[in-house]
């Protein structure tokens, strides 16, 4: 799994680009060296682009409950953690990251909000709406952070 790692300073986002095939050794790389956990991108969100994996050449779908327990006790604290985006255009990838995404939101440890979506562009205008709602909110009513 060959993968580009893109920091826009701009939009406070890291933005990872996966493709070819993904072994889970590479995974498991990609998780044990998560860019987004470095002091200097605290706050930062994070986009995951899954569009141009081929395949999984392992049985992804029994690892997630450990990769997101492994995610949320890296998060940072609070308003620290950021967003988590997951951009996959074919419907296993899509229902693979709704399954994280699930496991994300029901981990008791999460600090992440996180995000499944088709297309980049729409995972950009999710992560605006998210930001403009938490600048209209009190802090008290904040839920999630981006």
């Amino acid at each position: 799994m060959p993968y580009q790692v893109r920091i826009d300073h701009d939009l406070r986002l890291l933005v990872a680009t996966l493709w070819g095939d993904v072994t889970e050794s590479e995974v498991l790389e990609y998780q044990r060296h998560a860019t987004w956990t470095l002091p200097e991108l605290l706050g930062y969100s994070e986009l995951i682009d899954l569009t141009q994996v081929n395949e999984f050449t392992f049985g992804i779908a029994r690892y997630l409950p450990m990769f997101a327990d492994w995610s949320a006790h890296m998060d940072p604290p609070g308003e620290l953690a950021g967003c988590l985006l997951i951009v996959a255009a074919d419907d296993f990838h899509f229902g693979l990251g709704r399954m994280y995404q699930a496991h994300r939101e029901l981990h008791p440890h999460t600090q992440r909000k996180v995000g499944v979506f088709r297309t980049v562009d729409e995972a950009l205008s999710w992560l605006a709406a998210q930001r403009a709602a938490k600048e209209s909110k009190p802090p008290a009513e904040e839920q999630g952070h981006c």
